[in-house]
């Protein structure tokens, strides 16, 4: 899943993996994809000043796949 690997890589601070996953993401559609990173990108910024575990905790109720 594309936000599954979004997440993962976003965990794992993996730039390359983030980039590709924003590219995977965005190729849902013109707006569908591109609003729905619009979206997820402004709760990043906001997880952004919190401690990692706080991060984590939020990403993984989000995406529960992910490993704890």
């Amino acid at each position: 899943e594309p936000w599954h690997n979004l997440a993962q890589a976003w965990q794992m601070e993996d730039k390359r993996a983030m980039a590709a996953a924003v590219k995977w993401v965005a190729d849902f559609g013109a707006s569908s994809g591109a609003d729905a990173l619009a979206g997820f990108s402004t709760t990043l910024m906001k997880l952004a000043g919190q401690p990692m575990r706080r991060r984590l905790n939020i990403l993984i109720a989000v995406f529960p796949a992910l490993p704890a």
